[in-house]
């Protein structure tokens, strides 16, 4: 099976990043490469400061991803880099905040060999100036309907349906009695493709 790669799409203010914060502090054996904060570093040694919210401060990061991007796509290669440095352990969990529509077309692009898995937080109250992000082509979509407490809920239900096997120990909730380990049945199916 191929080593599966979350891209995470959504919009300026969608909540993807919270999102996914709620997602691997509960797990192990995961990254999230944020291109964001990539391009922060490069960002601050030209003297930018980080003003949330603030659409200069986006401008100014989309301008050095254009440079960046264009000139040796070097952004792209120490995501690919990371990714593959990452995945060389297996049972893995990669998480990829892209900044814009290129990104994620040039990730699936360059990683054939890697299961890409597209999964869109949606929030219907996020303005359409920072709307980037919005392609609906997606495997997985969150809806975020802006309180912290159902998008945590939201995470709950990612974690139990794609990466039950990750859960840290002492984030587990405690069951108070007998607890009984149930031993995992090895499957029988065989795979089409051998």
């Amino acid at each position: 099976m191929k080593e599966r790669i979350f891209i995470v799409e959504g919009a300026l203010g969608s909540g993807r990043k919270t999102f996914i914060g709620n997602i691997t502090k509960r797990l192990i054996h995961t990254t999230t490469i944020d291109y964001d904060m990539l391009l922060k570093t490069p960002a601050e040694k030209m003297g930018w400061r980080n003003i949330p919210n603030n659409a200069e401060n986006y401008k100014f990061l989309a301008q050095i991803h254009e440079l960046w991007t264009s000139f040796n796509d070097k952004l792209l290669l120490n995501v690919i880099s990371t990714i593959e440095e990452w995945s060389e352990n297996k049972d893995r969990l990669i998480f990829v905040i892209p900044k814009f529509q290129s990104d994620i077309d040039k990730l699936i692009i360059s990683l054939p060999k890697y299961q890409i898995i597209r999964l869109f937080v949606y929030r219907k109250e996020v303005s359409n100036e920072f709307n980037i992000l919005t392609d609906l082509n997606s495997d997985i979509i969150i809806n975020n309907n802006g309180t912290l407490n159902d998008l945590v809920r939201e995470a709950d239900m990612f974690i139990g349906k794609y990466a039950k096997s990750f859960i840290r120990l002492d984030t587990r909730p405690v069951v108070k009695g007998d607890v009984k380990i149930k031993k995992s049945k090895k499957s029988n199916r065989k795979d089409n493709n051998t």
